[in-house]
């Protein structure tokens, strides 16, 4: 469902002309999904994840839990997540394009995962839901790795006290 999100970030490209296009894609990408539910449930529009005991709680969400939890926090079992929420957060001289939209849509995401019923994700590694998430995430990476080369800071310094131990920890725990 927070996937659902992600298509904001198409709208400042959608014009008259590209709407059949756009349906199109969405609809072919969507296939295979809608395909196995009718396989599995009977019906193309069921999702499981929002049946009979699954749905949000808007009024009580675990943000902590989400991205700091024991059990699959994000940035805790994913700390180059961490670092790549910084860079999109970072203020740039170089306009990521649509920034505040995708920093928008990044913590709606975190909060529509955070109000559901099983908001730890099952026995996934990490937050699995915040994949969509990712392309997001990297621009954050790129800002944030532009921004230390501008200030003068070795990219291998940076590689070797962030991110590689981040990657490390990330590995270690898978």
């Amino acid at each position: 469902m927070q996937d659902l999100l992600v298509g904001l970030i198409l709208i400042p490209y959608v014009r008259a002309n590209n709407v059949l296009k756009i349906l199109f894609g969405f609809l072919l990408a969507l296939a295979p999904q809608l395909i196995a539910w009718q396989l599995l449930y009977g019906n193309f529009w069921t999702s499981p994840y929002l049946s009979h005991s699954e749905g949000f709680n808007f009024l009580q969400p675990h943000l902590t839990g989400v991205l700091f939890g024991l059990q699959n926090g994000l940035y805790l079992w994913t700390p180059v997540t961490l670092l790549a929420t910084i860079g999109l957060l970072i203020k740039n001289k170089t306009k990521i394009p649509h920034q505040s939209l995708m920093i928008s849509i990044f913590i709606a995401q975190v909060y529509l995962v955070s109000i559901w019923s099983t908001w730890l994700q099952g026995a996934s590694f990490s937050g699995r839901m915040f994949v969509s998430s990712l392309p997001i995430l990297a621009f954050g990476v790129a800002h944030g790795i532009q921004r230390m080369q501008r200030q003068k800071i070795v990219f291998n310094n940076l590689l070797y006290i962030l991110i590689l131990p981040a990657c490390i920890i990330n590995i270690l725990l898978i």
